[in-house]
Parts: C-alpha cells; sequence; structure tokens
C-alpha cells in the first residue's frame, strides 16, 4: 500500500511514471509533511543535502514558516554545509520562491532528447576502421 504522504506528492507533480513505479524511484528520500488546520499542505522531500517541496495549491504562500526553515534547511545546513534544490527551466514562480529563501543559482543543465541538425542514423553508426 502506498502511503498517502507519497501519494500527495505524487498528486501534486507531473511525472511519466506510475504512481508505483515513482514510489519505488523515490523509496530512499525522506518525507517531511507540513501541516496547517490539521491538513496536509506541503511535503518537503529530503535525501541527504537535496530538498525538493511540493505545496497543495490551496496552500500557496501560507505553509512556510520560520520554524520549518529553521528545523529542515537549518539542519541541512549544520550537517552539510549546504542545501540543494533545482527547478524546471523557465519556472519563474518556483525560481524566485527559493531565491527568495536565500538559494542562488549554480548551474544551468541542458537536456537533449533529439537531434534537430542531423539524421539521427548517422549518430547511431558505428565508425569506419
Amino acid at each position: 500500500m502506498i502511503d498517502p504522504i507519497v501519494k500527495f506528492v505524487y498528486d501534486n507533480i507531473d511525472v511519466d511514471f506510475t504512481l508505483e513505479d515513482w514510489a519505488t524511484r523515490i523509496a530512499d528520500w525522506e518525507f517531511k509533511p507540513i501541516y496547517q488546520d490539521s491538513n496536509l499542505a506541503a511535503v518537503v522531500m529530503v535525501k541527504g543535502n537535496e530538498v525538493h517541496v511540493v505545496v497543495d495549491k490551496k496552500y500557496r504562500g501560507k505553509w512556510l514558516s520560520r520554524k520549518v526553515i529553521r528545523n529542515i534547511l537549518g539542519t541541512i545546513i549544520k550537517e552539510y554545509g549546504h542545501v540543494i534544490t533545482s527547478t524546471g527551466f523557465g519556472d519563474e514562480d518556483a525560481a524566485k520562491f527559493i531565491e527568495r529563501l536565500g538559494f542562488e543559482p549554480e548551474v544551468t543543465v541542458y537536456k537533449l532528447e533529439k537531434l534537430k541538425h542531423i539524421k539521427e542514423v548517422i549518430c547511431h553508426q558505428q565508425p569506419e576502421q
């Protein structure tokens, strides 16, 4: 049976996996639920010094407190010296949020899924010997 907190996260993100596949992929992450008025408002996912946050839409801007920042991020900084996170390219709202928390951008990662200027067959041919 899937943990309700794992299902909450899955229901509030965009992934191409089934719930069961996704739950297997994130099994080594720690989930820190944040409640508002007895309702699950957000979940902070932690693995080592990496964090990601999933928030119920109706609690955006209402779930984060200094206590949460101190308890979660402060603990990670104390242990690892820094916290890392990432956001999708072009997600300006997420970038503004994490920068307001004090995160600074460090690298840009690009992803290539399809060749646009070369026939794909050429790339997979074996080199002549």
